[in-house]
């Protein structure tokens, strides 16, 4: 996961620094998901993703990063709580996926990662629309699409 975040750092959006993305409490309750979410914690996965959109963007009010236990494989942006909601069974899931299509476990986690932030950059295109009141065109979802395609092709380029 490390080498996606240090892709995403040079994202070119640039603006003053501002706690505007905060990371919350994880909401597990099964043993599986909570030894999960301590060790992305320990990894610090949110925390330094939250930092590098706050040295990209100025968002008032605050957005919040946590990491949930769903009961299916998802992620989710709500706008009353202005929280986006990370299913830690999308990140069990997507192993699933991966594993049969590489041979090594640094490609499965490589795959894993980089499909995860993509959700992660998804979500955030949802709250982006929202709390900026950004105008979109066509369909919300494909505006989200393309704003976490466009981080993640420009992070993969080092622009």
């Amino acid at each position: 996961m490390r080498r996606w975040l240090a892709a995403l750092l040079a994202c070119t959006i640039v603006s003053p620094t501002h706690a505007g993305f905060v990371v919350g409490e994880p909401n597990v309750e099964s043993r599986e998901m909570r030894e999960l979410a301590q060790m992305l914690a320990q990894e610090r996965f949110l925390e330094d993703i939250a930092i590098e959109l706050d040295k990209a963007l100025v968002v008032k009010p605050k957005l919040t990063l946590r990491l949930v236990e769903c009961d299916e494989a998802n992620a989710y942006y709500d706008e009353d709580t202005r929280t986006i909601d990370l299913c830690l069974e999308l990140l069990t899931d997507l192993r699933e996926s991966f594993a049969a299509a590489y041979e090594s476990e640094d490609e499965v986690d490589d795959a894993v990662a980089g499909a995860f932030v993509f959700f992660l950059f998804h979500e955030v295109g949802h709250a982006l629309i929202d709390v900026l009141e950004l105008p979109i065109t066509g369909r919300e979802e494909d505006a989200a699409d393309q704003l976490a395609a466009w981080v993640m092709i420009d992070a993969d380029e080092g622009n």
